[in-house]
């Protein structure tokens, strides 16, 4: 990707990183966020989600609690 370098490198050392880390990444509309991210974690997403949820706010929390202790490895 041309002219990411830089954002690319973020992203991956926050990937690599040993703690837990949270990433918001910002800006205007189609800029081109979603593609930075899908193409650097390319097949490393258990799941994402992208845009407004088809779910109301309690629901969403709800089916996330039961899905993340399938995925959540101990150190």
């Amino acid at each position: 990707m041309v002219g990411r370098k830089r954002e690319i490198e973020m992203l991956k050392a926050a990937y690599m990183s040993e703690d837990a880390e949270f990433v918001g990444v910002y800006g205007r509309r189609r800029v081109g966020k979603t593609y930075l991210i899908s193409q650097t974690f390319a097949g490393k997403f258990i799941f994402q989600h992208s845009g407004l949820s088809p779910y109301e706010e309690q629901s969403q929390k709800e089916i996330c609690v039961e899905r993340m202790p399938r995925f959540i490895k101990p150190r």
